[in-house]
C-alpha cells in the first residue's frame, strides 16, 4: 500500500547493493589481473635489456592503467560504502546527513558507470595492441587472460543487474517503510489488534462468566463444587463419579467455559473407559493363546512322565492347571487422574539396613536347611 512512498530510498538501496556485489564478486578478478601482471613484468626484466624495455611499455600503457584504474576502483568504492553505512546506521540523521548520504550515492554511482565504462574500452581496445619479438608468445597469453578476466566482470555485472531487478526488495521495503511512513505503523497495530482482540474478549468473556456464575448460582453447592474441581482437582475420584453419573443437559449454568469443560471431560473419561475395555479384552485374550500354546508344547512331555510315575505326572498336571487359568487382565493406573495424568500415584518404599537384608537372606537359607 505505502510502498510507493519509498521508492527513491529503494533505488538508493539498490546502487549501495549493486556496487556492493560488484565489488566483492570481482575483488578476485582484480587480483588476479595485477598477478598476472607482475608475472609479465618479471619476464620483461628478466629477457629483455633496457631499450626493449622501453620500447614494451610504450605498448603496455593502455593495460597498466587499465589495471590501476580497477584497483583504484576496489579502494574508492569500499571507503565510499564505509562512510555511507557509517551515516545510514545513525537513526537521528540530520539534513546535513541526508545530503552527505545523496552524494556519497552519486559518487558512487559515476564510480560504477565510469568502471563499465573503462571495461568495454578495453575489451575494444586491447586487440589493437601487439608486439613482436621473444616475448610475443608470453604478451599474446597475458593478454588472452587480461580479456578474460575483464569479461567475466562484465558477466558478473550482467548477472547481478539481472538478479537485482528481479528482486523486490520485500524486507527492505518493509524497514524503510517503518522508518520513513508513520502510517505503516498505524496500519501495522490496527493489523496486530484485529488478531489480538478476539484473545482478549475470550479472557473477558471468561472472567465475566464467572462473576456471573457466582453471582447466579450461590445455592448449588453441587454445581459449585463441581466448578471449583474442574478448575483445581484434589478430590479425583469424586470428580470422575460426579461427571459420569450427572446428566449434563440438566445442568443450566450461566458459565459457557464451566459446561464445556464438564462436556469435554465427560467424553474424555466415556473414551478412555472404552479404551480400558479394549485393552482388558486384547491382554485377556493374548493371554489366553498363550495358556493354551504352552499346554500344547507340555503335553507331549506330560504324557512321556505319565507313562514312569503316574503320582509325579498328577502332581505336575494340578500345579500346570492352577498356573494356566484364564484370568482377566486389568490395566494398572499409575496416576490418580488417568486419564489426564497431572498427579501420580504416591508409591510407598521400604528402606532397610543392610543388616536386616543379611538377616532376611541367611535367615531364610537356614529355615530351608532345616
Amino acid at each position: 500500500m505505502f510502498s510507493s512512498s519509498v521508492k527513491n530510498s529503494i533505488d538508493k538501496h539498490k546502487i549501495c547493493e549493486r556496487i556492493k556485489l560488484y565489488s566483492l564478486t570481482n575483488k578476485q578478478l582484480i587480483k588476479e589481473e595485477f598477478i598476472n601482471q607482475k608475472e609479465f613484468n618479471d619476464k620483461i626484466i628478466t629477457r629483455l635489456n633496457l631499450a626493449e624495455v622501453r620500447i614494451i611499455t610504450k605498448h603496455l600503457n593502455i593495460i597498466n592503467s587499465k589495471i590501476t584504474t580497477d584497483s583504484l576502483f576496489v579502494i574508492n568504492a569500499t571507503k565510499k560504502l564505509t562512510q555511507f553505512n557509517k551515516i545510514d546506521e545513525n537513526f537521528s540523521s540530520t539534513n546535513e546527513d541526508e545530503l552527505k548520504k545523496i552524494k556519497i550515492l552519486n559518487d558512487l554511482d559515476n564510480l560504477l558507470n565510469n568502471e563499465l565504462i573503462s571495461d568495454n574500452d578495453f575489451i575494444t581496445n586491447i586487440n589493437s595492441i601487439s608486439i613482436a619479438g621473444s616475448l610475443k608468445k608470453d604478451f599474446d597469453d597475458f593478454k588472452i587472460t587480461l580479456t578474460k578476466l575483464v569479461n567475466d566482470k562484465i558477466e558478473n555485472y550482467n548477472s547481478l543487474n539481472i538478479l537485482l531487478n528481479k528482486s523486490n526488495f520485500y524486507i527492505k521495503t518493509i524497514q524503510l517503510l517503518f522508518i520513513e511512513s508513520p502510517f505503516s505503523w498505524l496500519l501495522t497495530l490496527a493489523v496486530c489488534s484485529i488478531f489480538l482482540l478476539p484473545i482478549y474478549f475470550k479472557y473477558k468473556a471468561r472472567n465475566l462468566c464467572s462473576k456471573v456464575f457466582k453471582t447466579e448460582e450461590k445455592n448449588e453447592s453441587e454445581i459449585i463444587k463441581l466448578r471449583e474441581e474442574l478448575i483445581n482437582t484434589t478430590n479425583f475420584n469424586w470428580l470422575e463419579n460426579k461427571i459420569k453419573s450427572i446428566n449434563i443437559t440438566n445442568v443450566k449454568t450461566s458459565d459457557y467455559y464451566f459446561q464445556r469443560m464438564l462436556i469435554e471431560h465427560r467424553i474424555i473419561l466415556e473414551e478412555y473407559d472404552e479404551t480400558k475395555k479394549l485393552f482388558k479384552k486384547k491382554l485377556t485374550h493374548n493371554i489366553s493363546l498363550f495358556n493354551r500354546a504352552s499346554l500344547v508344547k507340555l503335553t507331549p512331555l506330560l504324557e512321556k512322565l505319565k507313562q514312569y510315575n503316574i503320582k509325579k505326572y498328577n502332581e505336575i498336571l494340578i500345579s500346570i492347571s492352577k498356573e494356566f487359568v484364564d484370568e482377566e487382565i486389568i490395566k494398572y493406573e499409575y496416576w490418580l487422574d488417568s486419564p489426564f495424568r497431572t498427579k501420580m500415584r504416591s508409591i510407598t518404599k521400604t528402606l532397610n539396613e543392610e543388616k536386616e537384608l543379611l538377616d532376611f537372606i541367611y535367615n531364610q537359607n537356614l529355615e530351608t536347611n532345616d
